[in-house]
């Protein structure tokens, strides 16, 4: 619900990510899983899924359907990090770089937290 309290996304920034699906060979229920990935990456569901929670859907396809909210007629489309405005200033997430600096990195974060002292 709309409440129009004083509060924004700030959507400078933001890092995005690939998922993906994947079926196991031999999966006993393959046949059912490839039917599900087929029905959930279909254009118009990953439109109607942007209707009611502001997931940036998939495909390009999907965004362009994307309107308003199914109770609440607000615009969905602002609240996407897909949104083309919102997606301007993204930057990919990169695994290679994480990597290469996670053991520094929780070494830092180790450091700085046994130098915080006791919390209150």
């Amino acid at each position: 619900m709309n409440q129009q309290l004083p509060i924004q996304t700030l959507w400078d920034g933001q890092l995005y990510d690939y998922s993906t699906w994947g079926i196991p060979r031999g999966a006993p229920n393959g046949e059912l899983a490839r039917q599900l990935l087929q029905f959930a990456t279909r254009t118009q569901p990953l439109a109607e899924q942007a209707r009611y929670i502001s997931y940036g859907p998939a495909r390009k396809s999907s965004a362009a359907l994307v309107w308003k909210h199914d109770r609440t007629g607000v615009d969905m489309r602002p609240y996407l990090p897909t949104y083309p405005p919102n997606f301007e200033h993204a930057i990919r997430r990169d695994h290679e770089w994480y990597a290469r600096v996670q053991t520094k990195l929780e070494q830092r974060f180790s450091s700085w937290l046994n130098s915080a002292g006791p919390m209150p």
